[in-house]
Order: structure tokens, then C-alpha cells, then sequence
């Protein structure tokens, strides 16, 4: 079975490529497309006119695409812990058990690499999944989720979250619109055994249905003009959950927020009467 992964460019321009492979392939990913359009301003405030249904629209050109990609990541999947040494200490043998130490090189992936003639950024990468999935993108952001402690505070389980923007090679290129949508493929020659990727033995393939997290869904809200982290309190009854309505809407300045603003707020649970 074909892995997912993430091709990492040489940041000095050459052109090997590091393979970075995940342990189990993703159980759902989620594209998300926001047009260049901006409504139409002066220096006071949007354009608008009786009549009107709607406001004024600017085409500015461009946009984002962005690719979120759920992992998981758990030491005690056979293949994934290195055994045991004699006369190993405890600090050692908890360092192996330790999940992070999968996860930490997805985490350099939104970290700052220097680059010959280029501003410091995050590495470009490609996330690649068999012949359907070819995605050039730089991660914007990184989350994780840790479980399964052991007694001295060692996770063993990980559910990591990566927020891929597509960045493209060329502009305007067919290459870089490769988004996984249904095409006709012919099935390729089976490659000669050296050229496969040796892959370790796995029980799982997603994530059990048993663990995965409710489908998250939004509620349309009109904005009065109030920041984030208000709008969360009157939602959540929690200002600090300001950061969920912010990713759920990239678009919007969290401090700033123009009357009228209809917002995305993720519905968590049961949400406090606004």
C-alpha cells in the first residue's frame, strides 16, 4: 500500500528532495479555497447603495488554497519502537517510548530554513500520496494533540494537524492544480522489489472509527463588529477559545472586525446561547 508523505525540497536549490513518510495514511483531508475578492472600500467605510443585494466586489487576483491533513502517530503500532537495550536506564527507555520523537520532524516543516538569494521561511514540499495526490504547498501551521501518558508524563500517542498553503512552482502551471480530483489512470507496472520502499508492519491503515473526532461543523454568524475573543466568550463562555472562530476564518483581522462580518464558528459541543 502506497504511504502518504512529504517531499522536502533542498533548500539551497538543488534537486534531491528529502522523503518524509507517515505512519499511517490520512483518514480524511480537507481542501479549502478562498477567491481574491475584496468588497469594495473608500477610506470611510464599504460602498454600498439602496438597491443593492449585495456589496460591491473587487476581483483582486489570487487567493489561497489550503490542504488540511489529520496524522497519527502511536509507538505502540509494531514497528515503530526501537527494543530495548540491556542495561538501559529508565530516562532512556522513556525516550524511546516518546511519540514526539516521530512528530518533531513535522514540526520543522512551519520552522524558518535560510535559503541562498531568499527571505527565511518554511521549507517547500510537495505532500505526495500515490499516482492521485501531488500537492506543492509550504505548511502555515502545525497542531498536536498528545495522549496515552505513561507514569512519568512520556506521550505515546499523537493526533498532529497540518494547515498546507499551495505555492505554486509556475505560476498559472496545470501541475500545481493537482488537487486529487476523480481522473481516468491506467495501472502501472508493478516496480522490481529493490526499488520499494521498505515499510514496517502495521494493523492500522486510519484512524478506528472509535477515536476519531466529531466532523466539525459551522454556524453562520453576523458579526456586529466585535473581536474574536468576545465572540468566543459569548459562544463558548470561554474568551480563550478566540483562536478556533480565527482559524476557522483566516480571512478576518481577530481584532479588527468589520460590522457585518458573517463569521464561521465552529460548533463544539453545545455552544452558549450568543
Amino acid at each position: 500500500m502506497d504511504r502518504a508523505a512529504f517531499l522536502i525540497e533542498d533548500p539551497r536549490g538543488g534537486p534531491t528532495r528529502a522523503r518524509l513518510s507517515c505512519l499511517l495514511n490520512p483518514n480524511t483531508l480537507v481542501f479549502r479555497r478562498i477567491a481574491g475578492l475584496q468588497r469594495r472600500r473608500s477610506l470611510a467605510a464599504a460602498l454600498t447603495q439602496e438597491g443593492l443585494s449585495d456589496d460591491p466586489l473587487i476581483r483582486t487576483g489570487g487567493g489561497l488554497t489550503e490542504l488540511r491533513v489529520d496524522l497519527l502517530f502511536d509507538i505502540n503500532i509494531p514497528g515503530t519502537w526501537i527494543d530495548s537495550q540491556p542495561g538501559a536506564t529508565l530516562a532512556e527507555e522513556d525516550d524511546k517510548r516518546d511519540v514526539r520523537r516521530l512528530t518533531r520532524p513535522f514540526w520543522r516543516l512551519a520552522e524558518n530554513h535560510r535559503r541562498p538569494g531568499e527571505v527565511a521561511g518554511p521549507p517547500r514540499i510537495r505532500f505526495v500520496w500515490g499516482k492521485r495526490w501531488d500537492f506543492p504547498a509550504m505548511v502555515a501551521a502545525v497542531a498536536e494533540r498528545l495522549e496515552s501518558f505513561t507514569s512519568t508524563g512520556v506521550p505515546q500517542r499523537s493526533f498532529m494537524r497540518l494547515r498546507l498553503l499551495r505555492a505554486q512552482d509556475k505560476p498559472g502551471s496545470d501541475e500545481d492544480l493537482s488537487l486529487g480530483l476523480p481522473v481516468t489512470v491506467t495501472a502501472p507496472e508493478s516496480p522490481p522489489a529493490s526499488a520499494l520502499e521498505p515499510e514496517p508492519t502495521s494493523p492500522l491503515d486510519v484512524l478506528p472509527p472509535a477515536e476519531q473526532p466529531p466532523a466539525e461543523t459551522y454556524e453562520s454568524y453576523v458579526s456586529p463588529g466585535y473581536p474574536f475573543f468576545l465572540t468566543a466568550f459569548s459562544f463558548y463562555g470561554d474568551a480563550s477559545l478566540w483562536t478556533e472562530i480565527a482559524e476557522a476564518n483566516p480571512e478576518v483581522d481577530p481584532v479588527f472586525v468589520p460590522a457585518g462580518t458573517v463569521l464561521r464558528i465552529p460548533t463544539r459541543g453545545k455552544l452558549a446561547a450568543p
